[in-house]
């Protein structure tokens, strides 16, 4: 929201791009195109808004542009079009909301060249994928956005959100020489239990640990999908580092869309199976490795996964 808030300060204009699948928070100009019905959503290169919730503003829609996920000239073509009313594009470097699905290193890269180009401001939410290097995904694909969003995973298990960025942007915010240009009050903002409980977490997530879950994740989604494999179940696992979710499906899953056709029915199956054999997912097949579930832990969870699939199957 305040990203958001300070790029419109910053450019003059009113309109935010975000991706079709993104969930950025409950505010009502990103309850938008979160999960759309497939009857609705329009053409997959140029998707319609379609409000996620009732109860939006009327103009919430109106004022957000849809983009495709990892559809470099689909994204490109649908912010040239809208360019002189954008005042920034915000995009998950990992689409969480809709499973776990990483962006692709040339989407990203246009979606840089194409902000840049017409003075938009590109916003990174990183409160997912921030886990994935010590300097979030925006290191891992060399891309650096122009504000970034970081929430969840920095309150070591508090409730905390963060936004920084360029200086010139954050400098609305600067309250040094009288009353910020724009104001952020909260009755939770700085809330000292969560600060110091993120500030020890951050410090425990070294490079060191953070290489040591990434391995640990990439071995978890071989073995689903050899698990899926072993059972004759179309399946697709995707993920980043750390990060890792389950499609019901027999064809790759590269955006929102892709998502569509899955059997959500036999994925609740799964989870509701894992939790019977103690293991907590969530509900949407996605889940996270954090740096206490140790090597034990994992092939109970493969050996739990097989036993799942054997009952269903």
């Amino acid at each position: 929201m305040n990203a958001a808030r300070a790029a419109r300060a910053f450019t003059g204009r009113a309109g935010i791009a975000k991706v079709e699948g993104g969930y950025h928070g409950t505010a009502d100009e990103f309850m938008v195109s979160v999960h759309p019905p497939e009857a609705d959503a329009g053409p997959r290169s140029r998707p319609k808004s379609v409000a996620g919730s009732l109860g939006l503003a009327p103009e919430a829609t109106g004022n957000v542009v849809v983009l495709p996920f990892n559809d470099p000239d689909g994204a490109a073509d649908v912010i040239e079009s809208s360019r002189d009313r954008l005042a920034a594009v915000v995009v998950e470097p990992v689409l969480g909301s809709a499973g776990m699905i990483p962006a692709e290193q040339d989407y990203l890269e246009r979606l840089r060249e194409v902000t840049m180009r017409h003075g938009i401001v590109l916003i990174f939410d990183e409160v997912v994928s921030l886990r994935v290097a010590v300097g979030g995904a925006q290191e891992y694909f060399r891309v650096q956005p122009d504000l970034t969003c970081l929430g969840k995973l920095i309150g070591g298990g508090f409730p905390l959100g963060a936004f920084g960025g360029r200086t010139d942007i954050m400098a609305l915010f600067d309250p040094s020489q009288g009353g910020p240009a724009i104001p952020h009050p909260g009755s939770y903002n700085a809330n000292p239990v969560a600060m110091v409980a993120g500030a020890v977490t951050l410090e425990l997530l070294t490079p060191a640990a953070i290489a040591q879950l990434n391995a640990r994740g990439e071995a978890v989604r071989r073995d689903l999908a050899s698990a899926f494999d072993e059972a004759g179940v179309a399946a697709q696992v995707t993920g980043l580092g750390s990060l890792f979710a389950m499609h019901l499906t027999g064809q790759p899953v590269r955006s929102y869309r892709d998502t569509m056709g899955a059997r959500s029915d036999l994925r609740h199956q799964i989870f509701l199976g894992l939790y019977n054999e103690g293991i907590l997912i969530d509900p949407r097949g996605v889940g996270t490795l954090s740096t206490v579930l140790d090597d034990e832990g994992i092939e109970r969870f493969g050996t739990a996964f097989r036993t799942v699939l054997g009952r269903l199957v």
